[in-house]
């Protein structure tokens, strides 16, 4: 009897729920958390140091800055070597030290 009630509860309760579009969860997602203040950030800035499992004790660096509809630059360092890339709209250059590259090229297919 409980199984049956329990059942005929899922079922009506099912009649009465919509659905919601992605867009309306993201919606509401935003706006929870103040969605408006998002559209204030012109740039960005993030790091983080990966240790690499391959070698005990060794770090890899990882840095990278982007500016809102603007430029984006990212460096990564490991064994005091610097691989730079740097893309200002349509155009970018870089450096790899790891292929031997330290003087900037410019990159290709950017976008």
């Amino acid at each position: 009897m409980k199984k049956t009630l329990f059942f005929l509860t899922f079922l009506l309760s099912a009649a009465f729920v919509q659905a919601q579009s992605a867009e309306e969860i993201v919606a509401k997602h935003l706006a929870a958390t103040g969605g408006d203040n998002w559209a204030k950030i012109n740039t960005i800035k993030m790091e983080a140091i990966i240790a690499a499992e391959v070698a005990a004790g060794m770090n890899i660096r990882w840095r990278m800055t982007a500016i809102r509809d603007k430029a984006a630059r990212m460096d990564v360092s490991v064994m005091n070597m610097s691989q730079i890339s740097v893309v200002k709209g349509n155009s970018g250059w870089s450096t790899n030290p790891f292929a031997g590259k330290t003087d900037p090229e410019p990159m290709e297919n950017v976008l």
